[in-house]
């Protein structure tokens, strides 16, 4: 974890190198620039938590390739766009917290297929 720090600049690509990572927790810093594409490659993560930082852009539709993904914290951030229906795919997801962003749109009927959901 490097939650709470006062890192700054934007989540490097290289972290997508880190196959192995099960955790990824850099919440509560000054991170700035969109959820990084090379996170597709970190199939094996099962809690992604980027809350409380200056994130922009919007949930990327990779994130159904992480499907062992049980936890998904991304609240306090600028996201914007809307929640992709492709949520829906992530099967094992037990939380989700998206709040104060800048989403739009509806909430995707695929929400519904979330059945290990717990915390919305």
């Amino acid at each position: 974890s490097l939650s709470g720090n006062n890192l700054f600049g934007s989540i490097p690509d290289s972290i997508g190198n880190l196959i192995k990572l099960n955790k990824i927790d850099l919440s509560n810093n000054n991170l700035i620039g969109s959820i990084p594409n090379s996170f597709e490659k970190l199939t094996e993560v099962n809690k992604i938590y980027l809350s409380s930082n200056n994130l922009n852009g919007t949930i990327p539709n990779f994130i159904q390739k992480l499907t062992n993904l049980n936890e998904l914290i991304l609240h306090d951030n600028s996201l914007t766009g809307e929640i992709p229906d492709i949520i829906g795919n992530l099967s094992k997801l037990e939380k989700l917290d998206l709040s104060n962003n800048d989403l739009s749109g509806t909430m995707p009927d695929s929400i519904g297929k979330l059945t290990e959901l717990n915390e919305l």
